[in-house]
């Protein structure tokens, strides 16, 4: 091997290079996107949702991210719309309404776009494509950013990972698996 040009000035580095990610924790979001669309798990209307983060240390973290590896990574929190998931459609929209003053909802989801929003995001075990078990930070819930100081990460005593998974997955109280996204429009 030959020695790199600059070898002699170049600091010595380990380690992830300082790339530091996001930890669990409630954070307050920036909807990116809305798109209204039928679920793949059994053609029920939801409302997808691309967030990215809005405030404080990682703020822009998800669109930096995107840009640097030239792909999609935004976190994506899916709500059925219609039937006994009303109540919980119309919960995240009174959210999305009360963390910005003056807006109200017309059902038009593109006024959707660039308002604030909370979101607790939890680290979600997936096996991936080589059977590899990987971790993923997702929005398990939503809410009002007024609340963001009583948030707590939820507690993960006693699971396993493949039942932390499956818990994570159901809490989305929608009709997608997250992990599965290939239909989306975004």
């Amino acid at each position: 091997m030959q020695m790199p040009s600059g070898w002699g000035d170049a600091p010595a580095k380990t380690g992830g290079g300082g790339f530091v990610n996001p930890e669990e924790g409630p954070y307050i979001m920036k909807i990116r996107r809305a798109v209204a669309c039928v679920s793949k798990s059994g053609g029920n209307n939801q409302l997808a949702i691309e967030l990215d983060i809005a405030k404080g240390e990682f703020a822009g973290f998800y669109s930096e991210l995107s840009n640097k590896l030239n792909k999609d990574v935004y976190p994506k929190f899916y709500q059925l719309t219609d039937g006994d998931h009303l109540p919980y459609f119309k919960g995240l929209i009174e959210c999305v309404e009360s963390s910005n003053a003056g807006f109200k909802f017309n059902f038009d989801e593109n006024t959707l776009s660039g308002k604030l929003i909370g979101a607790m995001m939890v680290d979600e075990t997936y096996t991936n494509k080589d059977g590899v078990e990987k971790t993923i930070l997702k929005p398990r819930w939503l809410f009002d950013i007024s609340t963001i100081d009583s948030q707590r990460v939820p507690s993960k005593k006693n699971a396993s990972p493949a039942a932390s998974a499956s818990t994570t997955v159901s809490d989305f109280r929608n009709g997608d698996d997250p992990r599965n996204e290939a239909d989306l429009p975004f």
